[in-house]
């Protein structure tokens, strides 16, 4: 039987996937603050999420072991400003062009948490100056120095209120269950321009897919039954990269499917 559906996208065909994830968390010993990298090589992006008081600067500089041409992020959780420096020497030092993008911002009692997301490789002009994120693998180590204060320039803030460590990264990789089995199927053509087929070897009783943008956000799901093939509509979804996870109740895959 095949049916023709318009609400997801892309459909996958892996028992086992490293999707090129790794992470890293360090919480400084200053008040509420924190940040967690995620480094996305199947999507190209470095995610940062940032905790800190709700009225402070605060910054953390990547790569580096001084305030001296480290590429930094400086925050204003007051204002929510978000800025990419090059830091001079415990000053606010050169504004970059900015090439963060804000994904969300959450308050609660009275702590800020802010999500930015960036490409892990910036090109073009002036590219030397932000650190490239695409050379960290699993087993990685990066410098960070983190600082906290009432503006950007940080000799202002104290000796108390600034500091360097280093991080470790480890892979992140989804695993099916191990009470699941792969299921059968095929998936065509990829990349996608409008529409897409989803042919299973055998009538599946259930489908349950789940269809999620770079920044892991489900933009699209939906729920089949009794069905062998199916095409997909893909025409109102933008171009780009997604991640969709198809499971029923024996079954679970997971790719990465690039829309054009």
């Amino acid at each position: 039987m095949k049916k023709i559906v318009s609400f997801f996208l892309m459909i996958v065909t892996v028992t086992t996937i490293n999707s090129q994830k790794l992470s890293s968390t360090f919480k400084t010993n200053l008040a509420s603050q924190s940040v967690d990298l995620e480094i996305d090589k199947t999507a190209g992006k470095v995610f940062f999420t940032f905790q800190g008081p709700e009225n402070a600067y605060f910054a953390f500089g990547f790569g580096g072991v001084k305030m001296l041409n480290t590429y930094a992020i400086v925050l204003n959780t007051s204002t929510l400003q978000f800025s990419e420096r090059k830091l001079g020497d415990h000053k606010a030092g050169t504004e970059l062009g900015n090439k963060l993008t804000l994904i969300s911002n959450n308050n609660s009692n009275g702590v800020k948490t802010i999500k930015l997301s960036r490409d892990l490789i910036v090109t073009g002009t002036g590219a030397a100056d932000y650190f490239d994120f695409s050379t960290i693998n699993d087993g990685s180590n990066l410098n960070i120095i983190y600082s906290q204060g009432s503006s950007t320039t940080f000799q202002f803030h104290g000796s108390s209120r600034l500091g360097l460590t280093t991080v470790k990264f480890a892979s992140v990789v989804a695993s099916v269950p191990f009470d699941k089995k792969p299921l059968d199927l095929q998936i065509y053509p990829n990349p996608i321009i409008d529409r897409m087929t989803v042919k299973y070897n055998e009538s599946q009783t259930f489908i349950s897919c789940n269809v999620m943008d770079i920044h892991y956000n489900e933009v699209l799901s939906g729920k089949l039954e009794n069905v062998e093939e199916i095409e997909v509509n893909l025409q109102s979804l933008p171009a780009g990269t997604y991640f969709v996870k198809v499971s029923n109740p024996n079954g679970y895959h997971m790719e990465t499917v690039l829309k054009q």
